[in-house]
Parts: structure tokens; sequence; C-alpha cells
């Protein structure tokens, strides 16, 4: 009896676990995720000095429901055009994207085929205490993408795909 009493107390418990991370995302189920959020929410817009002349190793971590993949990135290395910032890699599928400063974050726009249209994506980044890059990538094309973009200038439409942190090398 005492058996059954601590199993159905435990499957009460971890179905309102459940649904309160499904409800709420990512950040609930992957700790590391929480914390590059939060570092990203700190963060400032990266400086000319924080970027030039140096270049970052990068991984993605995954901010959908129920995907815990992370991915090394390229490096990356930025230039400066006419007061943009450019990715400046040829080896980079990002090279040759431009970001602007926008006195928040870098932020730059792309799109991606989906089923024949055209997705918009947006890549954001900042600088945390630390002179890391924290970054932000988000989109529209998958269901599993539940959080809001920390970033409020962005279409009502965006969901976040992705953070990511680059360390200089």
């Amino acid at each position: 009896m005492k058996k059954l009493l601590l199993v159905t107390l435990l499957s009460f418990s971890s179905l309102s676990l459940l649904s309160f991370a499904e409800s709420s995302g990512t950040p609930d189920e992957d700790p590391v995720v929480k914390s590059l959020r939060d570092r990203f929410e700190k963060a400032k817009a990266p400086e000319e000095s924080d970027l030039f002349n140096k270049i970052f190793k990068c991984k993605e971590i995954s901010a959908m429901n129920e995907d815990f993949t992370q991915y090394d990135m390229m490096d990356l290395k930025f230039s400066k055009f006419d007061g943009f910032f450019v990715f400046d890699q040829k080896s980079n599928p990002m090279h040759g994207q431009y970001m602007v400063n926008n006195g928040t974050e870098l932020i730059g726009a792309a799109s991606t085929s989906n089923r024949g249209s055209k997705t918009p994506q947006y890549f954001s980044l900042r600088v945390d205490a630390n002179g890391y890059l924290i970054g932000e990538y988000t989109g529209t094309q998958n269901s599993k993408c539940t959080l809001t973009p920390v970033v409020k200038a962005l279409p009502s439409s965006q969901r976040v795909i992705s953070y990511y942190i680059c360390v200089q090398k």
C-alpha cells in the first residue's frame, strides 16, 4: 500500500513538472539555456573593441522544447563596412551578413527557404561582463520553439531557436 501511494505521488509530481516545463519553455528544462538567457538579458551591445581583430569560438545550444542538442559553430570574425558589422570568413555560412548596433545589441536578419517560402530569422549578439559574446537566434519555422525572444525589437511571430556563446580564441 505504501508503494502504491509513493508511486501515485511521484507520478502526479512529475506530471505537474512536465506540464510546467512545456508551457514555460526550455529554460525550465535545461539550466544551460536558462543561464545563457539570463546572461544575454543582462549583457550589453558590443562595441568595436569587443569584436575587431579577434576570432571567436562559438557553441550553439538549442532552446526548443525537449531538444538538448549543442553544436560547435564555425569561428566568428568581424569586419566593418560603412558603419555595419560584417561576418568576415568566406568559409562561414554567415559570411557577408550585415549586423547593426541598435544600442541594445548587434542585430542582423537573414531568411531561409521553408517549404518554398522565405522564413525570416534574426540573430542578435551582446557581450557580457566577462567579454563573452552571448547570442539569441530566432525564427518562426519550428513548433517546438516557444520562448519569446529577449530582444524586444523583433516581430511578435519570432520565437527563440537557440542561444550561443562565443569565447575569444
